[in-house]
């Protein structure tokens, strides 16, 4: 068989290139040098292609006569007609553009006229960002690696053949059919596809989609963002001309340091104001990024970037790196909204000979304006925009996009659907070297076949698997088993855990050492938005000689609506402050190593059912039947490690004035509590996966109502209450600052007949050292028990995160990846103290690491200070 697919992969080869015909060469300027990457288009037939890294080129196409494009950065676009009746070879000259810069009157007392420009693509972006609704075309990627330096000590400690493959670096190629249709509908299939490793696999195409316009973020500042002009100056270098059309090119020039800046050139098209070609760098936290785009016009009208080119060169631990991405467009067919074309058109009322073009396709027609358009052509047909005009501009954009919206429907289409699809054609990874001599658009440099060469030089890969099944021992298997079992239809699935496998401990002072065991997992799904789970486990508290054991239960019926019943049962340890109790390991560390038992504890046997929906899309509805028997503890252990601050364990005591002064609301007692629960957020965003509604962002903030109601004497429930709440919280971004968090939740007991300390109402405190989270309604120094209540109160929480805050201003950080946050906190409850945090943090310094400094304040007056260090959720295990 593998002797019959290489005959006809011979044949295949020999018959395509009987029907093809290669241009190749070297694309070079006036002075011989080699022009690198130089950009090649025939655009009758769609066909891209890119030269290397010293301008050798080369395009295999059907024989035929072609007009041929070349163009690179700084040069004048060079258009041939060859007659590719054969082979041929050409040497591609290119001049230096001739720049003109007298076009426009300088007056000393007016900005610079790259402002205008600027302004202009802007507000047009809006538009642009949108227009292209579906797109097809072959794909032709490259990326490789190369390592430039490899820290001395990784020498001395890492044996010679891993130290041999390290340092050799690695390629990948693949040619694939891509399809993108908006907003998230991918299908790729690789055609062809190679690599150095050959048990590497390749997965497509991920940075194709990568368009400038939607370059940005929190992370960073796109200089066609409508806040660019707070952190970007920008200079009109010159103007030239390609066909007749003006270009001009602008650099663009941070005002601060940081890596969320970028620095370069734009080039943007005169009249129609889009992005001809883009050539910036940014720096990132382990990496300085190169991002260069070359767009080209595919239909009248209507530009994509046909070829990218990304450079990242690395620096982490000592290793330096430097990694490309090159990927090139071929037979592309572009799909647009002809509503943002009809406005396209009437916002710049273009004449006709202003938007010819070449291809099949002739221009739209001038439609009769409407007000709007009438507004926005007066602005923007404007030589100089000045920076009111242009808010002004980009307001009438979105007033006139919200009218298209209401015209289409739009509006109140929240699913997200992302459907993303990579297949293989059979002879993927068989293609021989002829075809790819064939299929590959951009010619090899000498620095990626030596990587080829040193690669298959190595033999460290006996055959092309990508994973060698290796039987486990009984012995092994009895000790760590942790592989699910299918049933035949594939839905049911099975998961027995090993005696050593999922097995976690903690140590408080009243359980002393407790080792927890998953026992298994058991669970069906139908992937139609129908599932079932059960996960069993069981601890034993050492100094208790006490067995626990815990059971959840999911059952979803109704994956759209999120529709299902729960179950939680069984005997568990629980904190009196069970708002964010304090977790395990945390409250582990504290009690071994510095002898705070912050977590006071009593013993829960416990049943809960309940039962989750959305009653409308947004609109969540949640009840709940809780019933408990609490049992008072005290402390049965007072093991330590080591004893750091000299202090001595306290008692298992909540510390509270209430319980102070009536010990009797820890004694033992039942309740029997109904829960229920509303959350609403407005035009809910929201995707599909598996039949199951997955919840996504909102420009609208969440609102939530609580009530609980607790029956005396049902089920010997000693408790007799009735308490409601109501919240709203929201996260947002805000102009130039990442990102801004507001919660804030009040609450009152409406009945308090009977209650325990178990059922006051507690708050998000963090007593330790390390954050046991981060959440939006956290307090950093608030006493974990102090302040609850059985009464009313009132919190209140804002974070403010940004990258440039304060120590991001000083130069030596300016680049650096950390992020700051400002965090302030009141609470005020029936003890009528007013009670309120402020802290300052810095993030992301290595890890997802935080270090932060806060102060505490009663009534305005000072009342403690302390730092706080958070460890991305790594205590939360």
């Amino acid at each position: 068989m593998k002797r019959l697919l290489t005959l006809l992969s011979i044949v295949f080869s020999f018959v395509a290139t009987a029907q093809n015909c290669e241009l190749s060469g070297q694309v070079i300027d006036e002075n011989g040098k080699s022009i690198p990457f130089a950009s090649i288009y025939i655009s009758s037939i769609g066909k891209g292609s890119m030269a290397n890294i010293i301008g050798e080129f080369s395009l295999n196409v059907p024989c035929n006569s072609y007009t041929i494009q070349f163009q690179s950065l700084g040069f004048e676009k060079k258009v041939l007609k060859v007659d590719l009746s054969k082979t041929a070879e050409l040497p591609i000259v290119l001049k230096s553009v001739s720049y003109k810069v007298g076009e426009v009157e300088i007056d000393a007392s007016q900005e610079n006229i790259a402002y205008s420009y600027i302004r202009k693509a802007t507000a047009m972006a809006e538009y642009y960002k949108k227009q292209i609704v579906a797109y097809n075309c072959e794909l032709y990627i490259r990326s490789f690696y190369d390592p430039e330096k490899i820290p001395w000590l990784a020498k001395k400690i890492i044996p010679e053949e891993d130290l041999v493959e390290m340092s050799t670096g690695n390629i990948a190629e693949v040619l694939l059919e891509y399809s993108f249709k908006r907003p998230n509908t991918v299908n790729q299939k690789i055609l062809a596809a190679k690599s150095g490793k050959l048990d590497s696999l390749i997965y497509g195409a991920p940075y194709i989609n990568l368009n400038f316009y939607n370059l940005g973020g929190s992370s960073i500042i796109n200089p066609l963002s409508k806040n660019a002009f707070a952190v970007y100056e920008f200079e009109h270098i010159s103007t030239y001309y390609e066909d007749s059309k003006a270009i001009h090119k602008i650099k663009i020039i941070p005002r601060r340091n940081g890596n969320d800046l970028m620095s370069g050139f734009i080039y943007i098209n005169d009249k129609v104001w889009n992005i001809n070609n883009v050539n910036v760098e940014f720096q990132q936290p382990l990496a300085k990024l190169k991002y260069q785009q070359l767009y080209s016009q595919v239909r009248s009208n209507v530009w994509m970037p046909i070829n990218h080119r990304i450079t990242a060169d690395v620096e982490i631990l000592g290793y330096e790196i430097q990694i490309k991405y090159l990927s090139t467009l071929s037979k592309l067919n572009v799909v647009t909204d002809p509503k943002v074309d009809e406005e396209i058109l009437n916002s710049l009322q273009l004449a006709t000979a202003e938007i010819k073009f070449d291809g099949n396709i002739p221009p739209e027609k001038k439609i009769k304006l409407d007000k709007l358009d009438s507004k926005m052509e007066e602005i923007i047909t404007k030589e100089r925009v000045t920076k009111s005009e242009s808010l002004k501009l980009l307001r009438l954009i979105k007033q006139k996009e919200k009218q298209l919206e209401e015209k289409n429907d739009s509006i109140d289409k929240l699913e997200i659907t992302s459907n993303k699809t990579v297949t293989y054609a059979d002879s993927v990874f068989t293609q021989n070297d002829s075809l790819w001599n064939l299929n590959r658009t951009i010619p090899l440099s000498e620095q990626e076949k030596t990587i080829y060469v040193e690669r298959d030089s190595l033999e460290k890969v006996a055959s092309g698997d990508t994973a060698i099944a290796q039987e486990k021992s009984f012995f092994g298997n009895l000790l760590f088993y942790n592989t699910a079992r299918f049933s035949k239809n594939k839905k049911f699935r099975f998961t027995p855990y090993g005696l050593l496998s999922k097995v976690t401990g903690e140590y408080n002072t009243v359980n002393g050492f407790t080792p927890y065991k998953n026992l298994f997992k058991l669970e069906w799904l139908d992937k139609k938005g129908k599932y079932f789970s059960f996960d069993p486990s069981i601890g034993y508290a050492i100094s208790r000689n006490r067995w626990l054991a815990d059971g959840q239960v999911k059952a979803q019926y109704n994956g759209e609506r999120r529709a299902s019943f729960f179950a939680h049962f069984g005997r568990l340890m629980d904190d009196f402050n069970r708002e964010e109790p304090i977790p395990p390991l945390g409250n582990t560390i504290a009690s071994l190593f510095y002898t705070q038992n912050e977590k006071k504890l009593f013993e829960s046997d416990f049943f809960k059912i309940g039962h989750q929906t959305d009653l409308i899309n947004g609109l969540q509805l949640v009840t709940k039947l809780d019933f408990e028997d609490r049992t008072a503890q005290r402390n049965n252990s007072n093991f330590t490690i080591t004893d750091w601050w000299g202090l001595d364990y306290t008692l298992n005591e909540p510390i509270n004035n209430e319980v102070a002064n009536d010990n009797s609301l820890l004694n033992n007692n039942q309740s029997l509590s109904l829960y229920i629960e509303l959350n609403y957020t407005p035009k809910q965003y929201f995707s599909m996966k598996d039949g199951t509604k997955q919840v996504l962002r909102s420009k609208y903030p969440t609102f939530t109502a609580n009530y609980r109601q607790v029956v005396q004497d049902v089920l010997s429930s000693d408790a007799n209450y009735q308490f409601v709440s109501f919240g709203i919280t929201q996260d947002l971004s805000i102009r130039l600052i990442d990102r801004v968090t507001y919660y804030i939740e009040s609450g009152t007991f409406l009945q308090n007949n009977s209650t325990f300390f178990a059922d006051y109402k507690n708050f998000n405190a963090q007593p330790l050292l390390f954050l046991n989270n981060d959440l939006a309604n956290s307090f950093k120094l608030l006493d974990n028990y102090r302040f609850n209540t059985n009464d009313r109160y009132l919190e209140a929480h804002l974070t403010i995160e940004d990258n440039r805050i304060l120590l991001k201003r000083l130069p030596f950080l300016s680049n650096s990846g950390i992020s700051e946050t400002i965090n302030v906190n009141y609470l005020i409850t029936e003890q009528n103290i007013n009670y309120s945090e402020v802290g300052y943090s810095v993030d992301r310094i290595v890890f997802g690491m935080k270090i932060g400094v806060y102060a505490a304040f009663e009534d305005m007056d000072f009342a403690a200070w302390n730092i706080r260090i958070g460890l991305g959720g790594f205590l939360n295990n």
